[in-house]
């Protein structure tokens, strides 16, 4: 592969970096593509809570790994897996890999 390629590849993966990061913003904004997210998985991310219970969410990392399983929910399910930018491939093969 020459250099030229590699720059091609690495610009094309730029532009679905932003692409998907924009799909995934505006998925956030979707009430009922989050409804079906919380079906699916029986999570209740975004849901109504008491200011209590949002502090012991973030306190305990709870609303960030319901942050990144939607948007690993959102990859798989709507985006494609195969399209997803490379780095976020590597992320998602690296939290497969067996123990």
């Amino acid at each position: 592969m020459s250099a030229s390629d590699t720059q091609a590849i690495d610009g094309r993966d730029a532009f679905v970096a932003v692409a998907w990061r924009d799909f995934i913003m505006w998925a956030y904004t979707e009430k009922g593509m989050v409804a079906q997210f919380n079906r699916e998985t029986g999570r209740g991310y975004m849901a109504q809570r008491s200011p209590l219970d949002a502090l012991i969410d973030k306190a305990t990392g709870r609303d960030l790994e319901d942050a990144e399983a939607f948007i690993e929910w959102v990859t798989i399910n709507w985006w494609g897996e195969d399209e997803a930018p490379a780095a976020y491939r590597a992320h998602l093969a690296s939290r497969r890999v067996a123990p």
